[in-house]
């Protein structure tokens, strides 16, 4: 399953993106939802972005698009964000799960076994 965004959450992502990011350049000031911003393009390998940023002191995305170019159909992922709270102040218990009473435990991730394709069907050996 692909999660688009999830590299922006990891506690290393500024040394991942330095890393993966091939080329970023600045297209112009432009306004979302009503609000300055700065519109950015960039790829890495195998995602061409967007990004549009807040103006002002808070340059926070408002804004991201993901394109898949190798993809089949070069599919989109788009994200829009609003109502940041860099302040917040969430309690502990916010991020504890309790699971309901009638829960069972289940898996997350199961080890498949490795598939061999066609080939592996038919007795050839690689």
């Amino acid at each position: 399953m692909r999660l688009p965004l999830a590299a922006l959450f990891l506690s290393k992502a500024g040394g991942d993106l330095d890393r993966r990011v091939k080329a970023v350049e600045y297209v112009e000031k432009t306004a979302i939802l009503g609000a300055a911003a700065h519109h950015l393009v960039g790829r890495t390998d195998t995602v061409s972005f967007q990004v549009w940023i807040a103006d002002g002191d808070q340059p926070l995305p408002q804004r991201i698009v993901l394109t898949y170019p190798a993809e089949r159909g070069q599919p989109q992922f788009r994200a829009q964000f609003s109502g940041w709270n860099v302040a917040a102040d969430a309690p502990d218990s916010a991020f504890t799960f309790t699971p309901p009473a009638n829960a069972s435990k289940i898996p997350f991730a199961a080890a498949l076994p490795r598939y061999r394709g066609a080939s592996a069907k038919k007795g050839a050996s690689r």
